[in-house]
């Protein structure tokens, strides 16, 4: 398992590749999700400050040099290029358009890339590091959706959600979780006042505890992607759309997972 862990952690420090690869290799691997996760962000963000701080250094003085200057100027050319796009997103603040850059998984873009073109465009240190760490976290984010919450007691309690597919990738799929998580939370509102839970005329939101909000969201969660999966089984995730997530939902109201919840 410590070989496994060492593969994803350094495969996660390739240029270009970063933990964007690295995450689905772990999941192949049966490597716990959360422990990968965690394995690959240090991995991906580990060279960082040294990229920031010479890479630029380093790559003017190569990009001369017989062998190796081709290679460096790439990288240089690579950097600048990307610098360009920081600035062409840079409406919203460049640091921003940093954490866009490194977080959308698209060719040329990634830590590497990003924290060099920082770096050539003399952008603040510390926040550049903190833009290009939230812009890993948002690459590695996965298919598997995560819900959690902290009790009043400070407990960690979580929920991996393991239904659904890519062809829920779809116009109006993330609408239709919307509207499950509110019928959800109508729901559990209504049992709470059947079991006489409801007190007097509390708002809505002092009945509500930390947990029902938890519960109602993890059962939506679950519930979107088991109609998409039922979807997918009629129509092939190529072909489905929102609405036959929609037309899935009515057997699948009062289904709950019965594991992943901790």
């Amino acid at each position: 398992m410590l070989k496994q862990y060492a593969l994803i952690f350094f495969i996660s420090m390739v240029p270009l590749i970063e933990l964007r690869a690295a995450v689905p290799i772990a999941i192949g691997l049966k490597i716990p999700i959360v422990a990968a996760y965690v394995t690959c962000i240090i991995g991906n963000m580990l060279p960082v400050p040294i990229i920031y701080l010479f890479a630029r250094k380093v790559l003017e003085w190569g990009k001369e040099k017989p062998v190796i200057g081709k290679f460096f100027t790439f990288c240089l050319e690579k950097g600048e290029k990307g610098g360009r796009k920081l600035q062409e997103k840079a409406g919203r603040g460049l640091y921003v358009a940093l954490f866009l850059f490194v977080g959308i998984p698209l060719p040329g873009t990634g830590a590497w890339t990003g924290t060099l073109a920082a770096s050539l465009l003399d952008m603040d240190f510390k926040k550049s590091i903190i833009a290009v760490m939230g812009g890993v976290i948002l690459a590695g984010k996965d298919a598997v959706t995560v819900v959690c919450y902290a009790d009043e007691a400070g407990q960690f309690h979580y929920y991996i959600n393991q239904t659904g597919n890519s062809g829920m990738a779809t116009a109006g799929s993330g609408d239709v979780l919307s509207g499950i998580v509110g019928a959800l939370t109508a729901l559990c509102a209504v049992r709470l006042r059947e079991q006489g839970n409801l007190r007097g005329k509390l708002s809505f939101e002092e009945n509500f505890t930390k947990k029902a909000y938890f519960e109602a969201v993890y059962r939506a969660v679950f519930v979107h992607g088991l109609a998409g999966d039922r979807a997918a089984e009629k129509y092939g995730e190529i072909s489905m759309k929102a609405g036959d997530i929609i037309d899935a939902l009515p057997e699948l109201f009062d289904c709950k997972p019965d594991v992943n919840v901790h």
